[in-house]
């Protein structure tokens, strides 16, 4: 819930203040809230204390290393892209997460689309691994165009343990205020 300048009407305030008070109304441990965003330093600081919002945990591109070949293959399926049946190579799993570094699941949802459009081309209903390295050519990673989400994930990372051991020195205490109005604790719609 985040205000936009011009309300006037305080809908906003009062609406995060009403939540604000149903998170510390609840007994720990009875409920877990999940909430995300990209823009972690615009939550207002009051929903991310103790008993509320209590952990900020990023989920980064970093998380998918080692793993990309097998986040594709399932993707493949979930979006009913089917995959010929030639034998895939240790070198080639290698070279794919080599080139795929940084590449985030929505990445590689664009490499599989740009994969496909490849098969299609050349009149196959099956992507393979020619397919995929075209596609490399391609497909830009969101990392390059959105480091600054990166970033500010780690900066308002609150357990280190979510965090891969590389990037565990890029997190800390926000350097500045968010951007967003503060509502004290203590504010109780009324």
């Amino acid at each position: 819930i985040m205000p936009s300048a011009d309300d006037s009407t305080g809908v906003s305030q009062e609406i995060l203040g009403q939540l604000q008070t149903f998170l510390s109304d609840i007994p720990r441990g009875e409920a877990f809230f999940i909430a995300t965003t990209n823009y972690p330093s615009r939550i207002p600081r009051a929903l991310l204390r103790p008993g509320r919002f209590e952990q900020v945990i990023p989920m980064l591109p970093q998380h998918l290393d080692g793993i990309r070949y097998k986040v594709l293959r399932l993707l493949a399926e979930r979006m009913g892209i089917p995959w010929s049946g030639e034998e895939i190579t240790y070198d080639w799993i290698s070279m794919l997460e080599q080139r795929t570094e940084g590449y985030t699941g929505a990445d590689l949802e664009k490499l599989l689309i740009e994969a496909d459009r490849e098969a299609t081309e050349q009149d196959r209903e099956h992507i393979n691994q020619a397919d995929i390295e075209a596609a490399l050519q391609y497909v830009v990673p969101t990392i390059r165009t959105t480091q600054s989400m990166v970033d500010e994930a780690l900066e308002y990372t609150t357990n280190k343990r979510f965090v891969p051991p590389a990037l565990q020195e890029k997190t800390g205490t926000p350097s500045s205020p968010p951007s967003t109005f503060l509502v004290p604790a203590h504010s109780h719609p009324g």
